[in-house]
């Protein structure tokens, strides 16, 4: 008997061995080439459906860049979420002190969790997931109706398992009673959606990125900071500066876009950087060069 668990023990190993060791995506790579066609910032939620749609056309070649690395298995846990906050998953930023708010918190300040790695704040949210109302898209333009936008709805419900608590459930029945009874003016109370699959957390990372990641065309860098964008003389995005892990700094040239992709903070930390914002913060951080861009 012991001959037999010995073996099986071994099996294990070397299955784990060749798992983490031989068998990772052939798309990473410790460095990249001098030139792309399209350069992805970011590998968070936005960021993973680029690289799998543009990747999907063979006659182009696609650079991700992400500041991060692997969440780890404790990502694919939904009620594990709080514990990634403040780890080097993790941007960690706060708030300043708040005048009007946030008055529950110590000097006013609060968390803003934010994902760093592949898949980004998608990696270590709480699943919540929703479409809006109907009436939300009224002021939107021509052609981007609610109706519009249904079929396209469905195709990212079904893509990214997008479901609701079931209704024979007692507290999903019973808050949906709650809106009848307490008869309010202008508040809907609907059940909430999520993404999840087979009780684990399923996110653009899991239903895009990992579908593409053995594509020749697809590069994915990791543990790479992008420092600054670049720009030709007539203001024409061509390529990005970045920080290696190892603290060497590099420039990667794009043949046709830079796609920013870094999240609602360091997406604009990143154009002020490169000199792209208001004269006036760019000034007072003594960032010399500036860009003017005219928006029609």
């Amino acid at each position: 008997m012991w001959n037999y668990l010995l073996a099986s023990c071994l099996v294990l190993f070397v299955s784990l061995l060749y798992h983490f060791y031989f068998n990772g995506p052939a798309s990473i790579v410790e460095r990249p080439n001098t030139h792309y066609d399209y350069i992805i910032v970011g590998a968070g939620t936005a960021g993973c459906v680029l690289a799998s749609r543009l990747s999907g056309i063979s006659n182009v070649t696609v650079l991700v860049v992400e500041a991060g690395g692997h969440f780890g298995w404790v990502s694919t846990v939904p009620i594990l979420a709080p514990v990634m906050q403040g780890t080097d998953v993790d941007w960690s930023y706060s708030t300043e002190p708040q005048m009007f708010s946030s008055k529950g918190f110590w000097n006013n300040v609060q968390k803003v969790p934010r994902g760093k790695g592949l898949g980004g704040s998608g990696q270590m949210n709480h699943l919540v997931h929703s479409f809006g109302k109907p009436e939300d898209y009224k002021v939107w333009p021509k052609g981007w109706s609610h109706a519009d936008l249904l079929p396209y709805f469905k195709k990212v419900s079904d893509i990214m398992n997008v479901m609701s608590s079931p209704e024979e459930e007692y507290l999903a029945e019973a808050f949906l009673m709650a809106e009848e009874s307490l008869k309010l003016n202008n508040v809907t109370l609907q059940k909430g959606l999520f993404t999840t699959k087979r009780g684990s957390r399923w996110s653009t990372f899991n239903a895009h990125l990992q579908n593409a990641w053995n594509r020749r065309n697809l590069h994915i860098l990791m543990n790479t900071l992008v420092s600054k964008i670049l720009f030709k003389e007539n203001s024409i995005a061509d390529g990005i500066k970045v920080i290696y892990k190892d603290g060497s700094v590099g420039k990667i040239a794009a043949r046709k876009e830079v796609i920013l992709c870094a999240g609602a903070i360091n997406t604009p930390q990143l154009l002020l950087l490169s000199g792209i914002g208001p004269a006036e913060d760019l000034d007072k951080f003594q960032v010399m060069d500036r860009w003017i861009f005219s928006f029609l």
